[in-house]
């Protein structure tokens, strides 16, 4: 007995101290402990002068003392020169078309110099023999030069509405419909893509002969008005209103004139993302179902970048001052605020309603439009069709962030003035005295803690609470103070000072997303008591029940159409990636794919590793979408893969055969799926190609013009600039065999073959039966590329993107999919980074010389790289070939392939745009015209890399012989024949086991 009291008291013992632990960890997270003391007196302006000085914030303190005219100037678009044209379309006469590619320069004459706002009416062309499609993009310059970074991404989005409405699934589950373009004269003023400056820009101009120049960076823009316009406060919602009872008189709306609009129905939107949504969390919810997947809201994670607009379309029954309710949510981020700009009939009507804050909840709330003391705003609305506008909106936060933004920019120039003394991995035991050396550096952080601590006021005065997301800032903050006070602690926690800096970067981005739901919205009269739309706890429980007894008879994974008893022929597609692409394919599928071939599919979502046991259980699919480079060659060898050049094509039944489906690819996508006889010149094909992969290089302009170095455009080159990278104590980043991604080894062959192939060499002979590294050319491009690790030290295993934005690393060569996640993740570096092609080797003759096969004056230069990517197959124990087929062709099809890399980077952002192998279906892509000819300048340059029988070993045999050359300073001539020795024996016992010779 007394034994078990003991146990029961150290139980109660560890639950009250976890108590008490909790409490104060949370006080200590959540306290809003003011620095004030930190900074005062401090002259923050001091800073600014030491930022980016292509900075807007810059270009504003340059002409501090300018003046505001008050008067508009209408440009005469007739005016116009250079890589434009005038013409008649969308029913205006007149109208200025800005082509894509080139430069279009206006003249316009200024009466009084000063700041200006820059509007501009265009219409988004939706033809798509003009266009493509995406984004619309311009580079703003003033008397031909830009003004400052972000007037070189000036966006102009395009309009988007549903097709029609909602379907059902033959599960009862609603499809949301197509979204598609509704262009329409829209007007616009020049803003910051990042909406961290949420009001317009502000440019100055010189008072008399100006030129506006518009740089094509992405699709034609048709320009109906260009003005510069008067920089003009708002009204504030006192003279608002005064001004709309003198105008219409004081009537209210009565109560019976409430209108109820649902979130999902919204006419028009900003982008693809922002699609009706499905929610089942909730028993109040409307339309509400636990079992069915019914589209009841709008918004969600998609909607947070600022510039993303929703709109809703109403009919108001009389003239009257209204006021507006929204049911919404915002879960997402607690302590944080998602703010919203409201337009009423295309304007912010007033000062206030530019910011519409919606603070954390887990559920929903009605939210009645109001001034601080909670007192409604009254709207006023004529009879007939109004329209309601939601903007995402930084407000105060844009400006906290883009302080935040410009501290991180200097603390990384601290980083690597430091870097250049100490190296990435100082000595804690030397004194570097960088007190002396670089005062300035010491002196700046003493500067830059007191930002950060005004910083961290702003944020916790803004949000209510010290929230997770001041972390990052409190440590720097705190690092920083103690930096100034003791300069001998930098080289000891330089590089916490490094990740630091990074995680206030990735807080950054946290901080920038604005998500929210909305449920309905209410136009309401004065008078109209809205009714608290939340659920009780009994709502709750039997929601919760409903869910519970649900979870046994509703298959919540099944995606789309599940056809089980159809008399149609039905075939099953395994894909392995995530379910936001599993949904978009689906969705694909049963609009087009079902309805044109009469061919069901049931489309399931599954795990890589599982397809190799289903195969040879006999369970496995007709066709495997998203399968690694290796896959096929693999299961051909072992006769699980279906051979595709036999098939022919069908015109009666639109079905294309294997030569017209390749003829979009490059023959370098197909190399890794050729094996053994077929009609691909002689070849058996065993996959298709859905994307493809390959490097190019990567460079900080910043760092390069600092250090006064150029691009390199062959290896030597790259060489020479080598010492020069190494004196600032900054590495390159050259694709290594010791990649490791999540802590897990993952060779880079990339640097290695682009060595070999760029000599003219291949990695394996024609018949696959042995690997050609014992070549001369091969050891030649093997002690090339051990060299940078042996001789120069680059590193090993590197985070690409953290180095990149940091300047630690400012050049590096990476698949150059990493552009879209650079523009997303290091917003700090924007305009000071740049693509380009890879570097080459001269291409030599017999006796060793140079050549200039064309007679163009210029050696040529062999820019060869490998290339990557995932594939679809065809199983060979499929029954169901031809219709197995006729899906392969036409999911591998330009315009297919197209739309899905559309929908895809429109659900999960710029970052996750689509690398498809297709060559049509990449110029429907959102890359910029620049972007988009450096990338095709390089891929015809890329390389497949065969897959033979015992393949595996060549990788695994190539990083041990790297390892032996770098780690023991072995000869890399020996080592490598060593190995190729080893590998030709894998290969030759591989190919016995699989019959394809004798032993």
């Amino acid at each position: 007995m007394l034994k078990l009291l003991k146990k029961k008291s150290v139980y109660w013992s560890i639950i009250i101290v976890a108590i008490i632990a909790f409490l104060l960890i949370w006080n200590g997270v959540t306290k809003t402990t003011n620095y004030s003391d930190k900074y005062a007196g401090f002259d923050f302006s001091k800073v600014e002068s030491e930022g980016r000085a292509d900075s807007y914030t810059a270009y504003r303190a340059k002409y501090r003392n300018a003046g505001y005219p008050t008067t508009d100037i209408e440009v005469n678009l007739r005016n116009a020169t250079g890589d434009c044209e005038l013409a008649d379309m969308f029913g205006e006469t007149g109208v200025l078309v800005s082509k894509e590619n080139g430069t279009t320069v206006i003249p316009v004459n200024v009466a009084e110099a000063g700041f200006y706002n820059v509007r501009l009416k265009y219409y988004p062309d939706p033809s798509r023999e003009t266009s493509r499609g995406v984004q619309i993009e311009r580079e703003f310059k003033i008397n031909g030069e830009s003004p400052f970074s972000g007037a070189d991404n000036i966006m102009f989005p395009r309009i988007y509405t549903d097709e029609g409405d909602p379907k059902e699934d033959n599960r009862g589950n609603q499809i949301r419909p197509k979204i598609v373009e509704a262009p329409r004269w829209e007007t616009v003023y020049f803003k910051d893509e990042l909406g961290y400056i949420t009001e317009p820009y502000q440019f100055y101009f010189e008072k008399g002969e100006n030129t506006i120049e518009l740089v094509g960076a992405q699709e034609p823009l048709v320009i109906k008005e260009l003005t510069l316009t008067a920089v003009t406060q708002r009204d504030s919602y006192s003279e608002y209103l005064s001004k709309m009872t003198a105008e219409h008189g004081s009537a209210t709306a009565k109560n019976s004139n409430s209108v109820r609009v649902e979130g999902e129905k919204a006419q028009y939107r900003s982008a693809q993302s922002l699609y009706p949504l499905y929610d089942r969390s909730s028993a109040v919810t409307y339309p509400y179902s636990v079992t069915k997947q019914v589209l009841n809201i709008i918004g969600g994670e998609n909607w947070k970048i600022p510039g993303q607009w929703i709109e809703w379309e109403f009919e108001a029954p009389a003239d009257g001052f209204y006021e507006i309710t929204l049911k919404a949510r915002q879960n997402y981020n607690r302590g944080f605020v998602s703010c919203r700009s409201l337009y009423v009939n295309g304007e912010i009507p007033f000062d206030e309603a530019a910011t519409v804050k919606f603070d954390f909840s887990s559920d929903w709330k009605m939210f009645t439009i109001s001034d601080d003391k909670g007192e409604p705003y009254k709207f006023w609305l004529h009879k007939g069709t109004n329209s309601i506008r939601l903007e995402v909106t930084l407000g105060e936060m844009g400006d906290i962030l883009s302080r935040m933004n410009d501290s991180v920019f200097r603390m990384n120039s601290m980083y690597r003035q430091i870097l250049v003394l100490t190296g990435a991995t100082p000595d804690e035991n030397r004194d570097y005295n960088i007190a002396t050396r670089y005062p300035e550096v010491v002196a700046a952080m003493g500067d830059e803690y007191k930002v950060l601590y005004k910083l961290i006021d702003d944020l916790v005065a803004y949000t209510g609470e010290k929230g997770s997301q001041v972390t990052a800032c409190l440590t720097l903050a705190d690092q920083l103070e103690k930096f100034s006070k003791d300069d001998a602690k930098i080289p000891k926690n330089l590089v916490a000072f490094k990740n630091n800096v990074s995680s206030l970067g990735s807080a950054i981005l946290t901080l920038s997303e604005a998500q929210l739901d909305i449920d309905y919205i209410v136009i309401s009269g004065a008078d109209y008591k809205v009714k608290k739309d939340t659920a009780n706890w009994f709502q709750k429980a039997i929601h919760e029940v409903r869910a519970f007894f649900a979870s046994f008879t509703v298959d919540y994974n099944a995606i789309g159409n599940v056809y089980e008893d159809d008399d149609r022929p039905t075939i099953t597609v395994w894909i392995f990636g995530g379910r936001d692409q599993s949904t978009i394919l689906k969705t694909m599928i049963d609009e087009q794919f079902v309805s044109k071939y009469g061919i069901c599919v049931n489309l399931d979502l599954i795990t890589a590793d599982v397809l190799l046991p289903a195969t040879v259980a006999g369970t496995g699919p007709d066709v495997a979408l998203g399968a690694g480079t290796a896959e096929p060659v693999n299961y051909a060898l072992r006769g699980a893969a279906c051979e595709l050049s036999q098939f022919k094509g069908d015109p009666i039944e639109q079905i294309r055969g294997f030569d017209e489906v390749v003829s979009e690819f490059t023959d370098s996508s197909l190399v890794p799926f050729i094996y053994g006889k077929g009609y691909y010149n002689g070849k058996g094909v065993y996959a298709l190609p859905e994307t493809q992969y390959f490097n190019v290089m990567f460079y900080r302009t910043d760092i390069f013009e600092q250090l006064g170095i150029e691009i390199p455009n062959t290896w030597d080159d790259l060489i020479s600039i080598l010492s020069t990278i190494e004196k600032a104590h900054m590495d390159v980043g050259i694709p290594s065999t010791e990649r490791k991604i999540n802590n897990v080894a993952n060779p880079d062959m990339n640097g290695f073959y682009a060595q070999l192939y760029q000599r003219g060499a291949s990695l394996y002979s024609p018949e696959g039966d042995k690997v050609m590294l014992d070549t001369d050319v091969a050891i030649e491009a093997f002690e090339a590329y051990t060299m940078f690790f042996t001789h120069y030290n680059t590193p090993r295993d590197y985070n690409f993107v953290d180095r990149f934005r940091t300047g630690e690393m400012p050049l590096a060569f990476a698949d150059y999919n990493n552009f879209n996640t650079l523009c997303v993740s290091a917003p700090e570096i924007r305009g000071l980074w740049d693509m380009a092609i890879m570097p080459g080797t001269y291409v030599k003759d017999e006796n060793g010389n140079k050549v200039d096969r064309d007679g163009d004056g210029e050696y040529d230069i062999d820019r060869s790289v490998q290339c990557w990517g995932v594939c679809s197959i065809m199983l060979q124990n499929s029954k169901m070939h031809k219709e197995a087929w006729t899906f392969l062709q036409w999911w591998a099809s330009a315009e297919v392939q197209a739309r899905y890399g559309i929908e895809l980077e429109a659900v999960m952002g710029e970052s996750a745009r689509y690398a498809t192998a297709n060559k049509k279906a990449f110029d429907q892509l959102a890359w910029s015209a620049k972007q988009r000819e450096i990338l095709l300048e390089q891929w015809k340059w890329v390389k497949g890399t065969p897959e033979v029988a015992g393949g595996y070993y060549t990788t695994r045999h190539i990083v041990n012989a790297v390892r032996r050359v770098i780690n023991n300073n072995e000869d890399p001539r020996e080592t490598l024949l060593d190995y190729t020795r080893d590998i030709n024996e894998e290969i030759h016992k591989k190919r016995v086991e699989f019959g394809l010779e004798k032993k």
